[in-house]
């Protein structure tokens, strides 16, 4: 039988941006939506760079009615290539393993 490890990081991702991944992931996964979510995700990748600006580019507008922290957070982690992956990553895993219990493996 093959071992589902944790998905690893990438290495330029800080502490808060594993956070947002993890928190995002384990909502879909509580939600009961990973199968849409790793679709869309997964469709979305070669744009998540043109999202990114889009919500830099909306973002004085956003922020007169939603937090601008989380925005900003948001936007910045979509400039890494390498976000996409990583969250669908942990939504497969979470889903695989069950939300009891995953905190030690993931960080």
């Amino acid at each position: 039988m093959l071992e589902h490890r944790p998905p690893t990081a990438p290495t330029s991702f800080d502490e808060r941006e594993r956070q947002l991944c993890l928190s995002f992931a384990r909502g879909v996964v509580q939600r009961r939506l990973t199968a849409a979510a790793i679709f869309f995700l997964e469709s979305m990748r070669p744009m998540n760079f043109v999202a990114s600006q889009g919500m830099a580019f909306f973002s004085p507008i956003v922020n007169l009615i939603f937090s601008s922290e989380s925005w900003d957070e948001v936007q910045s982690l979509l400039e890494k290539r390498e976000a996409l992956p990583y969250i669908v990553d942990l939504i497969d895993y979470l889903e695989y393993r069950g939300l009891d219990g995953i905190d030690e493996d993931l960080v």
